[in-house]
């Protein structure tokens, strides 16, 4: 914490004295890793919308188009499909050719689609600080995704170690965690969907970042 208030305090007084030269970008850019760490997305906000301005005036910026896609995945995350398409469509004129910005629309493409299989893919390739800002958008189309899943397959039952891989789930363990959390109901490795879909409940909990030893749940 000491960090990000010595970062806020050099960039308010960027902001004052109208400082638009790389060092200034420099201090938002990581004033903005340290917000996607601590979990302050307002703050993160405040400093992409200085990145943005400061861009404008410095277009070989290193970092440009990397945080170009984190304000693009950051519209996903708040299912700001207007925002999305704005930078799409201004990502389009540049004619420029970035992977991460080109992964971060692919993203969005698939989370408006609900489409959970290639959400998921995708969320493998995207940088740490990606995932941080999709870390709840990623628990919310893990519940759309078993809940059209518990549909699909009744009555049958589905193998659970699957959901390791089309979830994206660190371990069987973690994913067992989550289903008991969700009453979803499990036997033998394998969920009943047909009773699950009576029991399946949406979950009330703040989720912390899976770790090797499972998912760690912070109640409200």
């Amino acid at each position: 914490m000491f960090h990000l208030a010595f970062f806020r305090k050099i960039y308010v007084l960027n902001s004052v004295q109208s400082i638009c030269d790389s060092l200034a970008i420099d201090v938002y850019e990581a004033n903005a890793r340290i917000c996607l760490e601590v979990g302050d997305f307002s703050e993160f906000n405040q400093c992409q919308s200085c990145l943005r301005e400061l861009y404008i005036t410095n277009p070989r910026s290193e970092n440009k188009f990397e945080f170009w896609a984190y304000r693009i995945l950051y519209a996903t995350a708040l299912e700001d499909t207007k925002t999305v398409l704005q930078e799409q469509v201004e990502y389009a004129n540049t004619r420029a050719k970035d992977a991460m910005v080109r992964l971060a629309l692919d993203i969005a493409y698939a989370c408006r689609a609900e489409n959970y299989v290639k959400f998921f893919t995708l969320l493998k390739q995207c940088t740490y600080y990606g995932k941080l800002i999709l870390h709840k958008t990623k628990w919310a189309l893990r519940f759309k995704a078993i809940t059209l899943m518990l549909k699909a397959y009744s009555p049958a039952k589905f193998p659970v170690q699957k959901l390791i891989k089309i979830l994206n789930f660190s371990s069987e363990k973690a994913v067992r965690l989550w289903l008991n959390h969700i009453r979803v109901i499990q036997k033998d490795g394998y969920i009943l969907c047909k009773e699950s879909q009576k029991t399946i409940r949406s979950p009330r909990f703040k989720v912390r970042r899976e770790g090797q030893n499972g998912v760690t749940h912070n109640v409200l």
